[in-house]
């Protein structure tokens, strides 16, 4: 049974009636995460040595990496900044570029030990002339303040390449293929293939296959293994996704006319829906596409399964339709729709028409809705796409709440190859504006699940502009998933750097809410609160901490009340930003009129201690009494 065969079964995103999103589980994939994912299924390919390079990273700050597209060549990037075995320690900024993505490098943005990684693929950030003259300023920098950076080159504008940076210029060869395919098998879970003993025809496939490609087939492969019930061997598996490269996927449409080819097109959006909802969509599609009105009484007219049949569709137990073969509903969207490029807006017509009528299941929808997004960028209409965000992110007493769809089309394309980064801005103008509130919760619920899994910095500063929303619910809500994605170490060094930085840029108090929400204890403590600080964090977090006590004094109390006793760590930076912004009195009399408070389970000699502890460090800013000798901090809370 295909993947939300159920009415019952909810769409991917759900919102409520007034717009707001109901999330029905927790998030499971979390950015640290990706990381680690990525490196089980990488490959090492020829000719990246990873020590050896990551010691000139050490040594000149920066290496080029020259390849083709779908040759794995930015998962060895984040590979190669990232060791093994340190995945959750380091994070990859994604490039310089200005917040909204104009191609503009700022050099000065890389802080110490960063890790960079620039991609100037045709994919992604345009090589301007004057980004290709920040190149080795910006490879100086990395190399003075401990950074790494790894830049990524098409193979065929490699004449691009400023000359000072040519000697550090790597081409990676291609990964084992079929090991590649293994891995990805191994991940999805689809069992028995072992590279020595693979077909000759996987053989030959894998022979002139891209990375993305081996991708697509395992993908494709593990579709075919859930729709026939997980029964089989991986051969037969293999034989049937692999059937995907020839003609024979487009052979119903060949041999179909008016109707049929009508109800190929309608079955490949649909694929996965009742037989009766692909009747009622067929019914709406054929006067919109002008076919002659069948005079046929209703109950002469061919059997529709015989239709099906004939198409070369199936009706499983589920009374749900596929295509005989896997990957042959896309090709056959595909050839329609570069085959008839005058019914584009038929088709959107319609596609709108089923997204927004009560006929089809949610699961349904969102099918309709990532389809229709796929190849309205294929053949490049994204203005279309941006258009029905909008309008299905706004509910209507007749279409009801159609938010979920919404999603699902922005989803599409922020992970579209050609237009992710357009879209990315897209949604940045939009947080700029006064953007409607429905069209706010659902670009904030897309941020938050999926654009930080893959851009964690991009989603971080579109978050951060509705956290600054004029309308109260909308702020409140990008406020909750921030605090919620800052649960993941890596998305909370990233944020606690935006905020402090924001802090010292300008005076907005949303940046001075956000920095107390990130500076609470559970989050730097992490876990059972035994485990001190990291120096990163803590040295970002005594950055900000005067600018917000300066602007706001009578937060001095509340971080007393809040850290003492937790912390030395951060009791020190606490009381040197009170000196700071001139608050230390507040901080005196916190310490002496600390009340117990909740979850407090400290004896009283131990509260004892920390106040004295606290008190004297304020005398010793103070210059009241001589700083004591330093020693070596005990664990937190211990």
């Amino acid at each position: 049974m295909l993947p939300g065969g159920s009415w019952e079964e909810a769409a991917r995103f759900e919102f409520g009636e007034d717009g707001f999103p109901r999330l029905r589980r927790e998030r499971h994939v979390i950015a640290e995460d990706r990381l680690g994912n990525l490196r089980r299924r990488f490959v090492t390919p020829p000719n990246l040595d990873e020590d050896g390079l990551r010691e000139d990273l050490a040594t000149y700050g920066a290496v080029i990496l020259v390849g083709g597209q779908g040759e794995g060549l930015r998962t060895a990037a984040q590979m190669l900044l990232v060791p093994r075995g340190q995945e959750n320690d380091h994070d990859i900024r994604e490039d310089l570029t200005t917040e909204d993505e104009t191609p503009r490098l700022d050099v000065g943005a890389l802080r110490g030990g960063e890790r960079l990684l620039l991609d100037l693929t045709r994919n992604g950030v345009p090589r301007t002339r004057e980004i290709l003259r920040e190149l080795e300023p910006l490879r100086d920098r990395a190399r003075r303040t401990g950074g790494r950076l790894v830049v990524l080159f098409d193979a065929r504008d490699k004449e691009d390449i400023p000359t000072e940076l040519r000697d550090h210029v790597v081409r990676p060869g291609r990964p084992d293929p079929l090991e590649v395919l293994r891995r990805h098998l191994d991940a999805k879970g689809v069992p028995g293939f072992f590279p020595d003993h693979a077909s000759e025809n996987v053989r030959e496939w894998a022979v002139h296959s891209s990375m993305a490609e081996v991708e697509e087939l395992a993908r494709r492969v593990e579709e075919v293994y859930k729709e026939r019930d997980r029964e089989g061997l991986i051969g037969e598996w293999l034989d049937t996704a692999l059937e995907g490269d020839d003609d024979k996927l487009l052979e119903p449409l060949k041999k179909a006319e008016g109707r049929g080819r009508a109800l190929l097109f309608a079955a490949s959006v649909l694929e996965g829906t009742s037989v009766e909802r692909l009747a009622t969509a067929v019914e709406h599609l054929l006067p919109m596409v002008r076919l002659p009105e069948d005079e046929t009484p209703l109950i002469e007219r061919t059997h529709f399964r015989t239709e099906l049949s004939e198409l070369g569709l199936v009706v499983g137990p589920d009374r749900r339709i596929r295509f005989v073969r896997a990957g042959q509903a896309a090709a056959i969207r595909a050839e329609l729709w570069d085959a008839h490029p005058w019914l584009h807006e038929v088709f959107d017509v319609w596609v709108d028409t089923c997204v927004r009528g009560p006929n089809l299941s949610p699961v349904d929808r969102d099918r309709v809705a990532e389809r229709w997004t796929e190849q309205s960028l294929r053949v490049d209409r994204p203005e279309r796409v941006f258009a029905a965000i909008v309008n299905w992110s706004q509910a209507s007493e007749k279409a009801g709440n159609r938010a979920p769809q919404s999603a699902i089309a922005l989803s599409a394309a922020l992970k579209d190859q050609r237009y992710g980064r357009l879209t990315r801005r897209q949604v940045y103008r939009w947080g700029e504006g006064a953007s409607p509130d429905r069209l706010a919760h659902v670009l904030i619920a897309v941020c938050a699940q999926e654009l930080a899994l893959t851009h964690p910095e991009r989603a971080l500063v579109r978050l951060h502009l509705f956290a600054g929303h004029r309308v109260d619910k909308v702020s409140e809500a990008a406020r909750v998933e921030l605090a919620g994605l800052a649960r993941d170490r890596s998305f909370h060094r990233r944020a606690v750097r935006r905020f402090s930085d924001k802090l010292r840029e300008r005076d907005v108090p949303v940046d001075r809410t956000l920095f107390r929400e990130m500076t609470r204890p559970e989050l730097l403590l992490r876990g059972d609160g035994r485990h001190p600080i990291e120096p990163g964090v803590l040295a970002m977090v005594a950055e900000g901490l005067p600018l917000l006590l300066h602007e706001e004094p009578d937060r001095t109390r509340e971080y007393g009340e809040l850290w003492i006793g937790r912390s030395e760590q951060f009791t020190e930076i606490l009381v040197a930003a009170a000196a700071r912004a001139r608050t230390l009195a507040v901080l005196y009399t916190t310490a002496l009129r600390l009340p117990r408070g909740p979850g407090d389970t400290r004896e009283p000699s131990r509260r004892r201690r920390d106040r004295e502890a606290l008190l004297r460090r304020i005398d010793e800013a103070q210059g009241i009494r001589p700083a004591r000798e330093r020693t070596a901090p005990r664990k937190e809370n211990g």
